[in-house]
């Protein structure tokens, strides 16, 4: 049978795209927490950057960057012969500091940028709800939206904290 982990384009590539992957995971999530805050904004020019050309723009600039900061993971993975064409991982200082820096970026720091936009997207519903008295209906509806986007960031970030960040101490 065939085994493409035991092949050294298969040692080393299938690591590296679980490891981007779940790296476009939380910067995604990172990103949409950053959404809802722009547009839960009373500042016109933060609310700017919730549109879709800014938003495509950031998608193409992260998926390029997070692909060249996480492509030294591919040099970590080698085919042992000693252990019958196993593909085992260095455990010099490069391979820690590339594991260390890959558990930063998916893991920690959108967990704290997650919960920072949240925080900020739960304070701007609150001040708009408490500096405008609603005369409209539309204005009652947008409300319930912006709570909606609220408690789905909410259980956003509570789920991957939950899920991601308790492997990654796990792990660590």
């Amino acid at each position: 049978m065939f085994n493409l982990q035991s092949t050294i384009i298969g040692c080393k590539l299938l690591p590296c795209i679980l490891t981007v992957l779940t790296c476009y995971v939380s910067v995604f999530l990172t990103f949409a927490a950053y959404d809802r805050f722009c547009q839960s904004s009373t500042s016109i020019f933060v609310r700017r950057w919730s549109s879709v050309s800014i938003a495509r723009r950031a998608i193409i600039c992260m998926i390029i960057a997070l692909s060249i900061i996480l492509s030294p993971i591919m040099v970590v993975w080698y085919i042992s012969i000693d252990y019958g064409d196993v593909c085992l991982a260095y455990t010099d200082i490069g391979a820690t500091t590339m594991i260390i820096v890959q558990t930063i970026i998916a893991d920690y720091l959108p967990s704290l940028m997650m919960t920072i936009f949240g925080l900020f997207t739960i304070r701007n519903i609150h001040s708009e709800r408490n500096r405008v008295i609603p005369m409209v209906s539309r204005a009652v509806r947008q409300r319930r939206t912006e709570i909606q986007l609220a408690k789905t960031l909410l259980w956003q970030v509570l789920d991957y904290i939950i899920f991601f960040l308790s492997i990654a101490i796990t792990y660590t």
